[in-house]
């Protein structure tokens, strides 16, 4: 498969050219979601720890899928919170996806995801209702 992302706005130290799974040691097993794994990983260059959520092109079947996993990336990107954990950056390869995620926290749910996106793309929802007659 391609290129399926917009480059990142971030990222992190590299021993290659880019970005890559190689900059990772796997940890541990944190969990699977719908979408893919996440694991406690160790960044080689830093030193510090993430947890990676790794998603499978193969299971991104149609464009639904892969929207909602944009969707996913660009409400991360947006949200400062402390009770979500931070999007770090993200990179792909041609078999995967990968999230580098804060570790620690409430990892991003795709309810959550839908949640934000009807709050984002609604006109008036911080308006005060209109009064019924």
């Amino acid at each position: 498969m391609s290129r399926l992302l917009k480059p990142a706005h971030k990222s992190l130290p590299s021993n290659a050219e880019s970005l890559n799974k190689n900059d990772f040691k796997l940890l541990s097993n944190l969990g699977e979601g719908s979408f893919g794994k996440v694991y406690k990983v160790q960044h080689l260059p830093t030193g510090d720890l993430y947890a990676v959520k790794v998603v499978s092109k193969e299971r991104l079947r149609n464009n639904t899928m892969m929207k909602q996993i944009q969707n996913e990336i660009e409400i991360m990107e947006a949200i400062d919170h402390p009770f979500i954990v931070k999007l770090i950056t993200y990179f792909e390869n041609e078999a995967n996806i990968y999230l580098v995620l804060e570790l620690g926290g409430v990892i991003y749910s795709s309810k959550i995801s839908q949640i934000c996106m009807r709050l984002f793309t609604k006109k008036n929802v911080f308006q005060k209702p209109k009064r019924q007659r």
